[in-house]
């Protein structure tokens, strides 16, 4: 690579460790709360504080997170990279299919809007160690005491 493009590539990373293609960054919404399809129990995890969160926004800067309850996380160390449905959600999906002969971790991604072969997944470096899924550069998800929480680009 020569010395200008990687200077320029080093200018248009933040400090965070973001690279240059830092969709994420930005104002989130979270658009709806679903039970995650891995929960297995007659009663629902609890739906009053997955209600809570609906309609909150998650601000993702460069040198802070945003956002209700133990999402906000001051200096985050971003990481972006591609996951195959069977990252997604730490797992859960290739659990599933473990337990499940007529089910595959791309059908159980698929079912749960991901469509495809991987997806971009953020990690913040954050002690809440959640990661957020891309389905699009405006539509997002991620997992929290067994719902899966929509998100969507606001700005």
């Amino acid at each position: 690579m020569g010395k200008w493009l990687m200077l320029l590539l080093a200018a248009g990373s933040s400090g965070a460790g973001v690279g240059v293609d830092a969709f994420h960054l930005g104002t989130w919404r979270i658009q709806s709360a679903k039970v995650a399809p891995w929960w297995q129990h007659s009663a629902s995890p609890d739906a009053g504080e997955a209600r809570a969160w609906i309609g909150q926004t998650i601000v993702f800067a460069p040198g802070a997170i945003k956002g209700p309850g133990l999402i906000a996380c001051r200096k985050p160390v971003y990481a972006l990279r591609n996951v195959p449905a069977e990252g997604l959600f730490e797992g859960m999906f290739s659990e599933m299919a473990a337990r499940s002969q007529a089910l595959s971790a791309a059908r159980a991604a698929a079912s749960a809007g991901f469509a495809g072969r991987e997806w971009p997944t953020l990690t913040t470096g954050c002690a809440n160690e959640l990661n957020f899924h891309f389905s699009t550069q405006r539509a997002g998800a991620f997992a929290l005491d067994n719902y899966i929480y929509r998100l969507e680009k606001v700005r």
